[in-house]
């Protein structure tokens, strides 16, 4: 955009319509670049999919987030979402959170 770029228009939508979700999808993925977007107000950033299944990972995203209600909390799965990316989010949210990790699998093994 010549004039303006896609973090100055984020601002623009969320001071024009606060009410709106909006999710980032890019092909320049950098973490600066998602920390920016989320701060400014997106609920998603995504990065550009290469493949038919990173397309349709991408369209569920969409689909919950367009359905998604405001409520208390978190809870559910999250995969292919590191425990840091998490806790950045809350930092840069700053908001103060109890987070409950726990992993399938017991870190010795199975035992028989």
């Amino acid at each position: 955009m010549p004039m303006v770029d896609g973090i100055q228009v984020l601002g623009i939508i969320r001071r024009r319509y606060p009410g709106i979700r909006i999710a980032i999808l890019t092909g320049k993925a950098s973490e600066s670049n998602r920390a920016a977007c989320l701060v400014s107000g997106a609920e998603l950033f995504i990065e550009k999919p290469i493949s038919e299944d990173g397309g349709k990972g991408v369209f569920n995203m969409l689909n919950e987030l367009v359905s998604w209600e405001n409520r208390e909390g978190f809870s559910g799965i999250l995969r292919e979402v590191g425990l840091q990316d998490v806790i950045q989010m809350e930092c840069i949210g700053r908001r103060s959170s109890i987070l409950e990790v726990r992993n399938q699998k017991p870190p010795w093994g199975n035992l028989h």
